[in-house]
């Protein structure tokens, strides 16, 4: 599990603010694996990394609008924490005015291709309906296309290369699910990368038995449901 104190909170340049997503990593070195706890990714993009980082790269940030460094810094540390770090690790900063201007948040991740026939797909939010009011899930889905569409006006430019990489590989050690009290049942995309700190020994079963193996896995206490973490705390503490 990673350390706090290994994050520097005075990071604000880009080379800090990926040395920071780096330290806060959980499995770094296995891909299918790899997340960053969403607290501790909060904290690597807190307003002053932010907006350092956005200023430190305004060249590249080709704003067409009034808005300023700190109303994007503002919109990024608060609302939409985890698309700035995958806009920051993968240099993507001529999309930061996109998002913003689209007002697309952290709990429309992760995105997911829909396929409408073999050969033509557009981006929907993996969000389900328990999530929200079927109502208007519609016009989520509407914006959700709007911001991942690629063409000759479009920052994500004519091909789908780029909205490809992101749907595909970009996004995933950066929405592991949070589990909350209420909500029992989960649908998870194949590539979601749960919040695992610990694998355990694989164990294998009896030979008369249809199962494969049992495996003991450990979640991260900040992807838990916050009742039952603080009802574990006071099991350990004996109060």
């Amino acid at each position: 599990m990673p350390s706090e104190a290994k994050i520097d909170m005075s990071a604000d340049t880009l080379k800090g603010v990926r040395t920071n997503i780096g330290a806060v990593t959980v499995f770094k070195k296995q891909n299918n694996l790899k997340f960053i706890p969403e607290t501790l990714l909060a904290k690597v993009m807190n307003p002053t990394a932010v907006k350092g980082v956005l200023g430190e790269q305004r060249a590249k940030l080709n704003l067409k609008s009034t808005v300023t460094i700190d109303e994007l810094a503002n919109f990024f540390s608060k609302e939409a924490f985890k698309i700035f770090a995958i806009l920051a690790t993968y240099d993507l900063f001529g999309l930061v005015e996109h998002f913003w201007q689209h007002d697309f948040q952290n709990d429309l991740l992760p995105v997911r291709k829909r396929w409408l026939n073999d050969d033509d797909w557009e981006i929907e939010s993996c969000i389900d309906g328990d999530q929200i009011v079927l109502e208007i899930r519609e016009q989520i889905q509407a914006k959700v296309r709007k911001v991942f569409s690629w063409g000759d006006d479009s920052p994500w430019g004519v091909r789908d290369d780029l909205v490809r990489q992101f749907c595909d590989y970009w996004q995933w050690e950066f929405v592991s699910p949070v589990f909350v009290e209420d909500r029992f049942r989960y649908e998870f995309p194949d590539e979601i990368h749960l919040p695992f700190t610990r694998v355990g020994v694989e164990k294998q079963p009896k030979s008369d038995t249809f199962y494969s193996y049992v495996q003991e896995m450990s979640i991260h206490a900040d992807h838990l449901p916050k009742a039952l973490v603080r009802h574990l705390k006071l099991l350990v503490n004996g109060k």
